[in-house]
């Protein structure tokens, strides 16, 4: 990776693939710790024909003038990426910015990350841009999903019960987002289900949870007029939304992403079999959590094996 720091390198990953593996394999699934390698990179996948969007990796804010850093750091994107010609689209998570009175950044009250979030969105707006608000299976799912161990007998009832309940609280979040103008991503890891599998369900069960959860969502999501974006490496999550995406006539307000890193030649077939497709470009100082979740499921890029279904 151009411009990494050496001193926050895990340790043990250097140990395992030496620092020029490693420095290597930052180059693929990375574009760099500054707004301009982001900027370049998805420059570059612009001319290959292929959409981008950013991710900033940056740590949490705790503290006004951490939040005010941020803003200003994607401002600047923004405004390099439309310079450049670039779709200037974020991913964001909202807790990141502080979210709403559910989610708020530690050390700061719920209402300044409300109104910083509402901030970044203006200018992304502002620019020709969008702003997907995640909700992965790290941030939402264990919110979402009971965080006590049930019995297998209980299993099923606890979950039936829960669902419900919080997908109340999580489709207020999209009604949040839809009166912002934000768009909806969907994001889920078959490798943390498979080694955290939810409460009192087995692996495929969970994954089945996750995926209607995922649908229902998405089509209140596409109720509201809103675009969503999904990433997953479950097949068969994908064709449901796809599917779902058909039924709703919101086709056009579906598309698939992939990481960084991931096969441009398999991108490229997605597409033409008739699905919009985004790249996420992540850049940033908090750099190496990435990272170190990318190589540790490396070779698990698109075009590279078979996903699971």
């Amino acid at each position: 990776m151009r411009g990494g720091g050496t001193t926050s390198e895990p340790l043990w990953l250097r140990r395992v693939v030496g620092r020029a593996g490693y420095r290597a394999a930052g180059r693929r699934f990375l574009a760099g710790p500054a707004i301009e390698d982001a900027v370049a990179t998805a420059s570059a996948l612009r001319e290959a024909g292929v959409a981008s969007a950013f991710l900033p990796l940056f740590p949490a804010p705790r503290c006004e003038v951490d939040l005010w850093n941020l803003e200003a750091a994607l401002a600047e994107l923004v405004r390099q990426a439309a310079w450049r010609g670039v779709e200037p689209h974020l991913v964001l998570e909202d807790a990141h910015l502080g979210g709403g009175p559910e989610d708020a950044s530690p050390g700061l009250p719920p209402e300044s990350g409300t109104a910083s979030l509402e901030r970044v969105v203006e200018v992304v707006k502002a620019r020709g841009g969008f702003v997907y608000v995640g909700l992965s299976e790290e941030g939402a799912l264990d919110r979402l999903l009971p965080r006590s161990r049930a019995s297998s007998e209980e299993g099923g009832a606890a979950l039936g019960f829960a669902l419900p309940v919080r997908l109340r609280r999580e489709s207020r979040r999209v009604v949040r987002a839809a009166e912002a103008g934000m768009g909806l991503l969907l994001h889920d890891s078959d490798r943390t289900l498979a080694e955290r599998p939810l409460p009192g369900l087995t692996v495929r069960e969970g994954a089945r949870a996750v995926r209607e959860f995922f649908l229902s969502l998405a089509r209140e999501a596409w109720a509201r007029a809103m675009s969503v974006a999904a990433l997953s490496r479950d097949t068969a999550t994908l064709s449901a939304l796809g599917e779902a995406a058909d039924e709703a006539g919101a086709a056009r307000r579906y598309e698939i992403v992939y990481r960084l890193g991931d096969r441009v030649a398999h991108l490229l077939r997605v597409r033409e079999a008739g699905r919009a497709v985004r790249v996420l470009v992540p850049f940033g100082p908090d750099w190496v959590p990435y990272l170190t979740a990318r190589l540790a499921e490396w070779p698990w890029d698109a075009g590279a094996r078979p996903t699971r279904a």
